[in-house]
């Protein structure tokens, strides 16, 4: 019911930020709690499919609501009801069943964990990606005039949906963090595909390749977290994964903007996906060295076996 800038969207925005903060972080340690350790990968990247399964879904249903009768008003009038539905289905949830006996692990320790830095730095890198498609690939088929920007979202959507379907087990099989390269490579590949084909073709075979990056390192990065941290540490460990990305949000994009509007949308793309390829030919490495540094005697075996090296 806002109609100008002020303060009332200032307010708007806090409440949604925190409830959101909130929410993803709760969603994540509850999954991560009732999923085993050896499956843990596999069961957060299937529980995902309930936030990627919208992203190809909202678009088509925004544009049906924006070209009717009820325009931006009702946009969020709908989004709120979504939110009401939620709020109505979390009263049925099962308490996680996990209760330590000891204090949580304070914020700071976490972040400064060495087996959890590498982590935080590789998020960084994945957060940089979404920020590029989820804020700029609207603006860039916008100014473009390459239509809307549901064929990019559905076919990102519909590829993490099929990739987490058939093969959601195999990053627990052969071990997380070997699949954490290959997963921002594709991601790097359809941005840099984005800048190159500025076609609606340009669009779909974006959309699948960084959807296919997204279906592999989201739930390899956040799984791989929860394990190495502590059964008392996991919300805090899961809060400072998604504060990455807000972060990033929050801190790249106006660097982003400030770079298409220098070089333009291809340079752009381009560039982020030189920078988040850069990202995943340094995490193997360095996240080797912070491994054994904490355990010299696991030299063997992948990076991070699903279960953390005796």
């Amino acid at each position: 019911f806002v109609d100008q800038l002020g303060p009332a969207v200032v307010v708007a925005r806090l409440l949604q930020g925190v409830g959101q903060a909130m929410t993803m972080t709760a969603f994540w340690t509850y999954i991560a709690d009732r999923v085993p350790v050896e499956n843990r990968t596999q069961g957060i990247a299937l529980f995902g499919i309930s936030g990627l399964a919208p992203i190809g879904i909202a678009p088509a249903l925004g544009d049906l609501i924006l070209t009717g009768n009820w325009g931006y008003r009702g946009l969020f009038l709908a989004a709120a009801g979504f939110s009401v539905g939620a709020f109505a289905l979390s009263m049925f949830l099962e308490r996680s069943g996990v209760h330590t006996g000891a204090a949580t692990s304070g914020f700071g320790s976490v972040l400064r964990s060495p087996e959890l830095r590498p982590i935080w730095l590789v998020s960084l890198f994945v957060s940089l990606g979404f920020t590029t498609a989820f804020i700029f690939v609207k603006t860039y088929v916008a100014t473009s005039h390459l239509g809307t920007v549901g064929p990019f979202f559905a076919a990102y959507a519909s590829m993490a949906v099929a990739w987490r379907l058939a093969f959601a087990w195999v990053p627990d099989r052969v071990g997380p963090a070997r699949m954490i390269p290959p997963g921002l490579g594709l991601y790097a590949l359809g941005l840099a595909v984005l800048g190159l084909v500025p076609s609606t073709l340009g669009l779909v075979v974006g959309g699948i390749f960084t959807g296919l990056g997204h279906g592999i390192s989201y739930p390899v990065i956040l799984g791989i977290a929860t394990v190495r941290a502590a059964p008392r540490a996991r919300g805090t460990a899961t809060a400072i994964f998604t504060a990455v990305f807000d972060l990033t949000l929050f801190a790249a994009s106006p660097v982003i903007g400030a770079a298409i509007g220098l070089f333009g949308y291809r340079a752009m793309f381009l560039g982020v996906a030189f920078v988040i390829t850069l990202g995943a030919l340094g995490f193997t490495r360095i996240d080797r060295t912070a491994r054994m540094a904490m355990h010299p005697a696991a030299t063997g075996g992948p990076a991070i076996a699903p279960v953390p090296h005796a």
